[in-house]
């Protein structure tokens, strides 16, 4: 089962809109002032700040297909939200430890009644991650916008694995390099498909 962990600062203190309908000023009260109730998730006994990517996984079941549906998403370092096997959000913007940032995306129209699947791939690069990067630790959070897409929150009922197929592709360059690794995958040890 996953481990949560919570962050001690305050997190949220700006947010970005991606192919959403909902602007900063439109997010409920609760979502802008108060700690969210989804819990930042990890894949348990993996190392808290090297390299490595993690696929996580939550199947839900709605009775019709709605006509909004708002979640917020944040990864550390890096993550790209599938809904239904459809890439819908990556990110987060570049941020720094006191202030993430989140997209807000209204992912309704790749719902439709009946099961659902959100995936998310979320990397950290550990060591080796660009300088703009910072990271607090390898997470993955996702925050439904009202009560009827709270059901979608990150907890223990999301599926967590680490991709074995990843590894860095490390440069021997005899220079300042400013970004991260490359990756080098083995599609024989790939764990999910998004």
């Amino acid at each position: 089962m996953n481990r949560l962990f919570a962050f001690v600062f305050s997190f949220f203190a700006f947010g970005s809109v991606t192919n959403a309908q909902v602007s900063l000023e439109q997010l409920p009260m609760e979502l802008q002032r108060k700690p969210w109730n989804a819990e930042w998730i990890t894949v348990p006994n993996t190392p808290e700040k090297e390299y490595g990517v993690y696929q996580f996984r939550k199947v839900f079941s709605i009775s019709t297909k709605p006509a909004s549906f708002v979640v917020h998403i944040s990864g550390d370092n890096r993550y790209k939200l599938f809904v239904n096997g459809e890439l819908v959000s990556l990110g987060p913007a570049r941020s720094d430890i006191s202030h993430w940032h989140f997209e807000t995306v209204d992912i309704a129209r790749y719902l439709k009644g009946g099961k659902n699947t959100l995936a998310a791939v979320v990397w950290n690069f550990g060591e080796s991650m660009p300088f703009a990067q910072q990271s607090y630790r390898t997470g993955f959070i996702l925050q439904g916008n009202g009560n009827g897409q709270q059901v979608v929150n990150t907890n223990q009922s999301w599926k967590c694995i680490k991709d074995e197929a990843y590894s860095p592709i490390h440069t021997n360059l005899n220079v300042y390099f400013v970004v991260g690794p490359g990756d080098k995958v083995d599609f024989s040890k790939h764990a999910w498909a998004p």
